[in-house]
């Protein structure tokens, strides 16, 4: 995740926000240029940008950004106080995923996870066939489920939750995506459906059930080792 604001701006309660959050690594606050040449190097999948920059105006670093991006998918969203008091212009707010007010800092970390979930396309079929990684070795059309070589049993839902985590790995879930892929019109609207079988899975997979991540106040994610 990078920021991107001019010196002069205040970012210190939106950093305190984001730093030490296991889901995500913060750079910055770099100036406008700055964080055009970290692109360079680096494409953040996430962007927060200052609606007060110096030399150029939000909307048109974020087109900047996302030019630079070689095809990536951005998530751009805008904070700082806007310019005028009828709030954020139509056009910095077409240019970005969304704004974060001086109100809703506390609510960052849950938009980004959302946005990113909507722009990784949680919402497709989540297909995968096989998989193979450290622990967790996975041929979910034969229906076969290994964990460092031992099969494992699987029950119907907890095999297509599976299969739904690992074809989104290292993407944060949340609860609702989950619920309407893996549910689909079974869905009794209780997140606490998926709570319970994420709990019965972990135990299930045993060194690999660690995989899966709890990401506070949002949803799960199976991070790669």
């Amino acid at each position: 995740m990078l920021i991107v604001a001019d010196e002069t701006a205040s970012c210190g309660e939106l950093k305190s926000a984001l730093v030490g959050r296991r889901d995500c690594e913060v750079f910055g606050p770099y100036a406008p240029l700055e964080a055009l040449r970290f692109c360079r190097r680096r494409i953040p999948e996430v962007m927060l940008v200052h609606l007060q920059l110096a030399d150029i105006t939000a909307a048109e670093f974020a087109g900047i950004a996302r030019g630079r991006g070689n095809g990536a998918r951005i998530v751009i969203f805008f904070f700082g106080a806007p310019s005028n008091r009828r709030g954020v212009k139509p056009a910095d707010a077409a240019a970005a995923d969304g704004y974060i007010a001086p109100t809703e800092i506390d609510a960052l970390p849950g938009r980004i996870a959302a946005a990113i979930s909507a722009a990784g396309g949680t919402d497709e079929t989540g297909r995968l066939d096989e998989y193979r990684g450290r622990h967790l070795e996975a041929s979910f059309d034969r229906v076969y489920i290994a964990v460092d070589g031992v099969p494992v049993d699987l029950a119907r839902r907890e095999l297509a939750l599976l299969q739904f985590l690992v074809a989104n790995r290292n993407r944060i879930l949340r609860r609702e995506d989950i619920l309407g892929h893996v549910w689909r019109n079974e869905n009794d609207g209780r997140s606490r459906t998926v709570d319970v079988h994420i709990r019965r899975l972990r135990m299930k997979l045993g060194t690999a059930g660690k995989q899966i991540e709890t990401v506070n106040s949002v949803g799960y994610r199976f991070s790669e080792l």
